[in-house]
């Protein structure tokens, strides 16, 4: 599972994923922390100042569940990242970042997601959006993401 965002509704989904027991969970998100960030990211204190939300939530999320491998991508988001993890979870993305990631999930190179969330805070209004692949009929459901 990768989980692109860790703002207070990013770090909250997280949370939950890595307190369900998934087998593993990738964090990206490379927003340094600010001050800003502490009134949502419980994980965050002042040590945290400047190094990655991501980075600097992964200690604390690792902690909540010794059995789910918690991990950090760096840099950008790609293809091989959106293709390399069965599902994803987009917290508070651009909408020129959503299209090029449905792109990506749904073109004939790679194989298609088997779930793909999109999730929106905008002061007390949420907005979220759900899909899911019922079956992989580009690789008969022998891909490393299918056998996840």
């Amino acid at each position: 599972m990768l989980i692109v965002g860790l703002s207070g509704l990013g770090v909250e989904i997280a949370k939950n994923v890595v307190l369900a027991g998934v087998k593993s969970v990738t964090l990206l998100d490379s927003t340094p922390v600010t001050l800003n960030d502490y009134g949502t990211n419980f994980f965050l204190n002042e040590m945290h100042i400047g190094t990655s939300r991501a980075t600097a939530s992964s200690t604390s999320l690792q902690e909540l569940n010794g059995y789910v491998s918690v991990s950090v991508e760096e840099g950008q988001l790609s293809a091989e990242m959106v293709a390399s993890h069965s599902i994803v979870i987009m917290v508070d993305a651009h909408k020129d970042i959503l299209l090029q990631v449905n792109g990506w999930a749904r073109d004939g190179e790679v194989c298609p997601l088997l779930a793909w969330w999109l999730a929106f805070l905008m002061n007390i209004c949420a907005r979220s959006f759900f899909t899911e692949q019922a079956d992989c009929s580009r690789c008969n459901g022998n891909c490393d993401v299918c056998l996840q």
